[in-house]
């Protein structure tokens, strides 16, 4: 499942447009939240609309949207990015873009006239955000998140993780090279990616690599394509082998205790950090205590 964010400056400004307008604006909404959980993935509202509720909804009725009842609901039962203050307002582009990185959010749905955030594509210190303006360029996005059938090699799988979720994730040195070692079948392949994938979705939004509240979470999460298993290594493993699985992650030395497990001999050691998730190792599984 891949989150955006609602672009909702037309949102804020509706007290500013006439009713024809309005109508279109929030008729679009519809159609883009509809396409987005069609396709199981997320639209994020600003939590600005939520404490707001009463004022969004009377701005909808007075608009004679056909849609009103559709998108009402959809706010009722959305998930909402936080704003710290209550009256906070996007005044310029900037604002919204620093948030954006701040919350390592780099996708944002707009509505085709938006004028606030108007290109596809910002750069914020190396950060990249992608702007979708419109049905059309959600949708053109949303059917390249689907992957392909089949991976040619471990090398794609990687390379296709990076293009579909970047700043997201990292794949260091040592776990291409041990991926390289193993013989991976195109099942193997697409486990690996899917592996990855709700690695992505469902454990990197907690920035934290104490995971144990997510193992449930992560195994339904994979059930489609194995129920993958996750855990840290045990404390005598950690004392004996530790240093197999300590890594670089910018000129500082993690020990990548957290594992993903696919099969009885294939793991992929992880280490999260700043909204990133890196990969240690992604092959064989490693010596423990208990050898």
């Amino acid at each position: 499942m891949t989150s955006f964010y609602f672009n909702h400056k037309l949102i804020e400004d509706t007290h500013k447009n006439n009713s024809n307008d309005l109508i279109s604006q929030f008729n679009e909404l519809a159609l883009i939240t509809s396409e987005i959980r069609k396709e199981k993935h997320q639209l994020l509202f600003c939590s600005h609309i939520n404490n707001n509720q009463e004022i969004f909804n009377n701005k909808l009725y007075r608009s004679n949207c056909e849609s009103i009842s559709a998108i009402i609901e959809v706010i009722k039962n959305t998930d909402f990015y936080p704003i710290n203050s209550n009256n906070f307002k996007f005044d310029t582009k900037d604002d919204y873009l620093k948030m954006c990185v701040e919350d390592n959010q780099n996708l944002v749905a707009s509505l085709s006239d938006e004028s606030f955030l108007s290109k596809p594509d910002y750069t914020v210190n190396d950060f990249s955000i992608k702007n979708f303006l419109g049905l059309n360029a959600l949708k053109q996005y949303i059917s390249e998140l689907k992957p392909p059938l089949s991976f040619k090699g471990i090398r794609e799988v990687f390379s296709y993780l990076k293009d579909v979720y970047p700043n997201k994730i990292e794949i260091l040195n040592n776990a291409e090279k041990t991926a390289k070692k193993c013989s991976l079948d195109g099942d193997m392949l697409i486990k690996i990616y899917r592996a990855l994938e709700q690695a992505i979705n469902v454990l990197l939004p907690h920035n934290t690599n104490n995971l144990n509240h997510l193992e449930l979470d992560y195994k339904q999460a994979t059930e489609e394509y194995g129920s993958f298993d996750i855990s840290p290594e045990s404390q005598k493993t950690l004392n004996k082998y530790g240093h197999l699985r300590t890594f670089n992650i910018n000129g500082e030395l993690h020990i990548f205790s957290n594992h993903i497990k696919i099969g009885n001999n294939f793991r992929i050691h992880f280490y999260i950090k700043n909204n990133k998730l890196y990969i240690g190792h992604c092959g064989k599984h490693l010596p423990i205590a208990s050898d």
